[in-house]
Parts: C-alpha cells; structure tokens; sequence
C-alpha cells in the first residue's frame, strides 16, 4: 500500500506525463541512464555503424525535454517506451548552421555598379571533419529539435568531395565563388544601407 508522500509523487509523475512530458519522478535518471547505455552497447554488438545520437552530447537529460514516448499499462505496472534517435557514426558530427547575409559590394572602378552573392538558399550546416554538408534553403528548413530526421526530411546531403559553392565559401576562395556561386551584377548606384550580420554586429 502506498504511503501518502509516495501517492503525491505518483500522481504529479503521471500528471506530468500525461502533459507530454517524460518525468524524471516515473523514469529515474539513474534507470534511464542505465537503460540508454545498455540500447549502446547493444547496438555496438550488433550494429557498430549505430549509435544514439545524444551519448556523449546531453546525455539523459535530452529525454526529459526533446523526445517522444509511449506509455503501457501492464497490470500494475506502466511501461514507457521511448522513440530513441540513431545515428551512423559517420554522421554523428554535429554541424554548424551558417546563416548567408548577401551585402552587396561596389565592383572595383566603377561607381555606377554593384554586385552581390547569387545564392538561392538561407543556410547551411558544415564541420570541417564531416565527409558532407546540408543545405537549408529557408529559414524553416533548419530543425528546432538538434537533429535532422534523413527519414522525413526533403533535405539532402552533399559529399563535401565536389566542388560546391558551400565549400568555396567556406575557404574563402574568390576564384571558386566566382563560379560556384556566382554574382549578380547590378548597373546603377548602390543606395547607403544598414545590414544587421547577427544580434550585436551591423554593418553600414
């Protein structure tokens, strides 16, 4: 039978999860964590090119907040199952989003012409030890969760082996620029402008 305090914590654990929220008062860290090590080491037993996405990242406590779960009513006990994200291990770098800010540019000699950067897409993610990268074409194609479902997503990966115009930026390399990129190439004025680059760096 159950204590009064024991009650209290069983109903608030069940009201939590009932919201949508795994509750650490149902699911203990220490067995969540004993339970996630143990998925780890069976994937590294049968399938070595799998791993769990957040091991050595954030641990138990992306679970808590990130992922989605089912509950089991069996007689008197409750099974939660968690839908756990996988990852191959060589995708498991993570990637730096880069946001592109088009500023446009006098060309060199001429006060009647400007260019600018003639990318079509918003963003993209990078790691300089990744053997590819994404590329997001709009802003609300960059995931909120952390991570990139390649199950569900429109998204592509990019073999970092071509040339790109992702690469070429991200050397620095003018020439590559030129024609991966390319640039618009504007005759008129180039009106005076403020161009915001992130929260706390504008550029005039």
């Amino acid at each position: 039978m159950l204590q009064i305090n024991e009650a209290d914590t069983l109903y608030a654990a069940v009201k939590q999860t009932v919201t949508g929220s795994l509750s650490n008062l149902l699911v203990p860290p220490a067995d969540l964590n004993r339970a996630l090590i143990y998925l780890q080491n069976f994937l590294t037993e049968r399938n070595a090119n799998l791993e769990l996405y957040t091991m050595g990242r954030l641990g138990p406590l992306y679970y808590y907040r990130n992922v989605a779960f089912n509950t089991v009513r069996t007689a008197r006990r409750i099974t939660v199952v968690l839908h756990v994200p996988l990852t191959r291990n060589n995708l498991k770098q993570d990637l730096h989003v880069y946001k592109i800010t088009k500023i446009p540019l006098l060309v060199p000699g001429s006060g009647l012409h400007y260019n600018i950067l003639a990318t079509n897409f918003h963003a993209f993610g990078y790691h300089p030890d990744a053997d590819h990268f994404i590329i997001f074409p709009t802003e609300s194609d960059i995931p909120t969760t952390g991570y990139l479902d390649l199950r569900t997503t429109h998204l592509h990966l990019h073999s970092r082996t071509k040339p790109s115009c992702v690469a070429s930026l991200m050397y620095g390399d003018l020439q590559q620029i030129k024609e991966h990129c390319g640039f618009h190439i504007y005759h008129t004025y180039l009106t005076p402008s403020v161009y915001r680059i992130s929260s706390v760096y504008w550029a005039l």
